[in-house]
């Protein structure tokens, strides 16, 4: 009987000491290796440009792209809303008809990559200017390659044709689960892009002075994406520039197609007065 007891009492001692080793061998396992600042830079850095490739893969490439639009704009304190249209010929024009009583077009807007058109059909007035000559588009860096962006829903780098290659003039940096952030500066301005990265889309660009004055920003919203051409491309775009010459417009698009049947550059009749850009651009945000 004591025997008996004996191994009992030792099986039991064995017993809680194999637990006891295996508690301790699972207790000193190696701690967990601290990321250092650097490592999460470059694991960003990795997350960033994977997100840049998929916008590039993502955004409607199509060479062309026509498509009714609402056009909706505010200005010290006056609203105007016609109808018209939008036709869009990749790298080369872009172009908007803006129509008053529902058939006659009122006023024509042309871009090239050499120069900017804007014709007012009732006044029988026009202007053609290169982009430096308008201030608001000079301001901002703007050229046609990067207006062109802005109607693709793009990112782009001011000067650059497109943003292949010119990636790493943008800083990329996670705001949040949501949201994106890509930076363009110089000492000029500076551009923000934000991005969704679940759907690799771009919700917003925003352009203020380098100095951060806030009566220089100008921002583009994108929202309501609809499958074209094999791609999600916005169809509600919101323009808003603040400050003295501040104004707001909203640009909804519908019926998207991939018609080429238009011309691709407009002609000016002899009987129509060319104003200077500036002028041209203070009458028709005064709409007369």
């Amino acid at each position: 009987m004591k025997a008996a007891w004996k191994i009992a009492v030792m099986g039991l001692c064995l017993t809680v000491m194999a637990a006891c080793g295996t508690s301790k061998h699972a207790t000193t396992d190696k701690p967990v290796k601290k990321i250092s600042k650097k490592e999460l830079a470059a694991a960003e850095a990795l997350d960033n440009a994977y997100l840049l490739k998929q916008m590039g893969e993502n955004i409607m490439n199509a060479e062309y792209l026509t498509a009714k639009i609402r056009f909706n704009m505010r200005h010290n304190g006056q609203n105007m809303s016609v109808g018209g249209t939008l036709r869009m010929k990749k790298d080369d024009v872009i172009q908007m008809s803006l129509v008053a009583f529902g058939f006659v077009e009122a006023a024509r807007i042309e871009l090239t990559k050499d120069e900017v058109l804007v014709i007012d059909r009732i006044n029988k007035r026009y202007v053609r200017a290169p982009y430096s000559k308008l201030s608001f588009l000079r301001d901002a860096e703007l050229d046609f390659y990067s207006v062109q962006a802005l109607f693709r829903n793009a990112l782009f780098v001011p000067g650059k044709r497109h943003l292949e290659g010119n990636e790493s003039l943008l800083e990329g940096m996670k705001l949040s689960e949501e949201t994106t952030q890509f930076t363009y500066g110089n000492k000029k301005l500076k551009i923000n892009f934000m991005v969704t990265p679940a759907s690799a889309q771009l919700q917003q660009v925003k352009i203020t002075s380098a100095k951060g004055r806030e009566d220089e920003l100008f921002h583009w919203n994108y929202s309501t994406y609809m499958d074209f051409q094999g791609s999600k491309y916005p169809v509600r775009h919101k323009i808003v520039l603040a400050g003295q010459k501040g104004f707001e417009a909203d640009l909804v698009l519908s019926s998207l197609s991939a018609n080429s049947k238009w011309q691709t550059r407009t002609s000016v009749k002899g009987s129509y007065t060319q104003l200077d850009a500036e002028t041209m651009l203070i009458r028709l945000l005064q709409l007369n």
